[in-house]
């Protein structure tokens, strides 16, 4: 296992500040304004985990397809997170959820570093990003009320950006740029692609694998 990127990442992440151009490169082009300008009062924190980790010589991570029957982000390809519970803290919510969605246990997975926090317009969020790793694939067991199909994605199409593309829809009755990664027949824009854009300016010129095994 290749673990040259986790000291470098972890590294990194270390007292790192928002990059506000960085996070508008990756975000509709509608709600650039909204979601970096201020967070509205009444914004909910929740959190959301990129959890890393070795798998068949190459790092991957989970996203999970959301169910239909949710309020909110129904049928879309996210990572593994949600709203805070009073008294817990931003990292605290992503473990949890990332155990209550995967059934990955908290005490396997190491925090490496926060990304930028946003604001999420249509669920009235501030997303809070974290980054972890775990030294091996864990034992996913996805809930069904919560995760529709879980997808294990590789991590260097994400870093090389060699998967990002822009698309013009229709969103809110007008016609808007929306960025997207691409990760098998799914294209996924919105909050995970800011999440895993800023991951990938924050890897730039980072060696993925190879430099140091253990």
């Amino acid at each position: 296992m290749s673990i040259a990127l986790i000291d470098s990442l972890r590294s990194r992440l270390d007292g790192r500040q928002p990059d506000r151009p960085i996070l508008e490169r990756f975000a509709p082009s509608h709600t650039r304004r909204e979601r970096f300008d201020s967070t509205p009062s009444g914004a909910r924190p929740a959190s959301v985990m990129v959890l890393l980790y070795w798998d068949r010589g190459e790092w991957k991570f989970p996203l999970v397809l959301r169910p239909t029957h949710l309020k909110h982000h129904h049928g879309q390809v996210a990572l593994p997170g949600g709203a805070c519970d009073p008294g817990e803290r931003s990292h605290e919510t992503a473990l949890r959820e990332l155990n209550e969605e995967l059934g990955v246990a908290t005490s396997e997975v190491e925090i490496l570093g926060a990304l930028s926090s946003f604001f999420i317009p249509v669920s009235r969020f501030i997303v809070f990003p974290w980054v972890g790793w775990t030294e091996r694939r864990p034992t996913f067991r996805p809930s069904p009320n919560e995760v529709e199909e879980l997808l294990e994605a590789r991590l260097t199409p994400i870093l090389d950006l060699s998967t990002l593309a822009t698309e013009t829809r229709e969103l809110a009755g007008q016609q808007v740029e929306v960025p997207y990664f691409t990760v098998g027949p799914h294209k996924v824009w919105g909050a995970t692609c800011i999440v895993l854009g800023e991951l990938a300016t924050v890897c730039e010129g980072l060696v993925v694998r190879g430099e140091r095994e253990s």
